[in-house]
């Protein structure tokens, strides 16, 4: 599976996603907004692409689909949030059967949203009171959109959606504990019955059995690292944090390096081996008596993504793991 999009625009953290009883293609690691042109176009700058198969009450497979966009932005920003972009065209592409080996799309998910505005007789723009309801009289920029199912050239309109608001506090009190938009945000579900409202009412059954949802969320799946380490060690909050980033780690990188350099003073961050080769890293590691994970044997790097270059390995050196990957992604 992959992503792409139609690059026209800027304007958020989102997420978008699609059922569907279908196989992805393997999907290479994102960039992360280090390619330095898409940083000037966050809007359409696709981060990272989930895909596992959930299993429905009646024992009904269907892939579940997430698309991120917009990195490293803080959901619960106001007045004004970020939004999906109108000039974007955002897609998930899928590939099944024999596909998969050729590298061609079986199906193509389009995602086209347009921007409303209950009035601009305000310098309110997100929200003129309290929002109770998606898309009600006080929610007043409401983001819509379409899905488009493309297959062989072929398009078949599968719905409408909408964009629930951010959490903004006192304006989306349903956001948050006891409905009380001055306490913190309630934690994360277990259960469709237990979503917020908002949420709730931003999840849209579409037509041929699918299903989606689109809006600002935190990124569930990351954690930050360097607060992280920091805490564990009792550190203070400013303590810089040393990673292992190389310009030679790809052309990105290396221009990312370039344009920004290897410190971070926002961040506190440092990328000390950021010109070393990967010869000089290993024998500063084996000089440190570091032991590595098999990742190193297997690969020459370690693990990160579903396709041919880790799953290849992971059959031979590890075939219960490999069974293990097939039965979460079904290749």
């Amino acid at each position: 599976m992959k992503t792409n999009h139609t690059r026209k625009f800027a304007g958020l953290l989102s997420l978008l996603a699609c059922s569907a009883l279908l196989t992805p293609r393997p999907a290479n690691a994102s960039s992360h907004m280090d390619a330095p042109l898409i940083t000037l176009d966050p809007a359409a700058n696709t981060t990272d692409v989930y895909a596992f198969v959930s299993v429905q009450p009646n024992g009904s497979k269907y892939l579940e689909v997430g698309l991120g966009v917009y990195p490293f932005e803080e959901p619960g920003v106001g007045p004004n949030k970020y939004n999906f972009d109108d000039n974007v065209l955002y897609q998930i592409i899928v590939s099944t059967g024999a596909d998969v080996a050729a590298g061609n799309d079986s199906i193509i998910y389009q995602f086209q949203f347009t921007t409303h505005y209950k009035t601009t007789a305000t310098i309110l723009q997100s929200y003129v009171g309290v929002v109770n309801t998606d898309g009600d009289a006080s929610q007043n920029l409401t983001q819509t959109y379409t899905v488009t199912k493309v297959v062989s050239g072929t398009s078949t309109f599968l719905g409408t959606g909408i964009v629930p608001p951010n959490n903004q506090g006192i304006a989306t009190p349903h956001y948050n504990l006891a409905e009380n938009g001055n306490l913190p945000a309630k934690p994360g579900v277990t259960s469709a019955a237990q979503l917020d409202v908002y949420t709730a009412g931003a999840v849209t059954n579409l037509g041929l059995g699918y299903r989606s949802w689109a809006g600002q969320r935190e990124d569930g799946f990351y954690g930050d690292v360097n607060a992280m380490i920091r805490e564990h060690y009792q550190l203070p909050a400013d303590t810089w944090v040393c990673d292992g980033v190389r310009a030679a780690d790809s052309p990105n990188r290396r221009t990312a390096i370039r344009s920004h350099g290897p410190v971070n003073e926002r961040r506190r961050t440092q990328k000390i081996v950021w010109d070393w080769r990967k010869q000089h890293v290993m024998d500063a590691i084996n000089v440190a008596g570091v032991e590595l994970p098999p990742d190193y044997a297997w690969f020459g790097r370690s693990f990160d993504g579903v396709d041919r270059r880790f799953l290849e390995p992971i059959r031979r050196h590890s075939p219960a793991d490999y069974a293990r990957i097939l039965e979460w992604f079904p290749l």
